[in-house]
């Protein structure tokens, strides 16, 4: 019978999170967060994970990929949210880009979000220099324009 101390010699023991973080960065770059990212951690045109309130219904909400714009305050952000399907009469402001791999369209209304709704961080990155960004909207107002 084998000695069970002999079994792990050398192991190293790490948590399911940092595990998963591993692993989902050799698939796609996208990185968790244990709490609240700060404001100088986030980057312009980097793309992250965020809840997104709905326009009809601003209680219910959606993660889905953003790309960072610029903080508005210590706990508010202002973000281009990414959606996979398009209806051009609720957001005909918007651009086909592929995201992860993944093709969608960026809305180019900036929505403002607070900070703890980040979930999670990929490796993407969007030049939002090729994109005319317009004046932003906040997800409660009537016609969300």
């Amino acid at each position: 019978m084998a000695d069970r101390r002999g079994k792990f010699r050398g192991a190293r023991f790490v948590s399911k999170r940092s595990r998963r973080n591993r692993n989902a960065e050799s698939d796609g770059g996208l990185r968790a967060f244990d709490a609240p990212p700060r404001m100088g951690h986030l980057r312009r045109g980097r793309v992250y994970h965020a809840r997104v309130p709905f326009q009809d219904d601003p209680s219910r909400s959606k993660i889905r990929p953003v790309v960072f714009l610029r903080p508005i305050d210590r706990e508010t952000t202002e973000v281009l949210a990414a959606y996979t399907r398009i209806d051009r009469r609720a957001r005909p402001e918007s651009v086909p880009v592929v995201v992860n791999r993944r093709r969608c369209h960026l809305w180019l209304r900036p929505v403002r979000i607070p900070r703890v709704d980040f979930v999670s961080e990929t490796s993407a990155q969007l030049d939002l220099d090729d994109y005319e960004i317009l004046p932003p909207c906040s997800p409660w107002d009537d016609d969300g324009r």
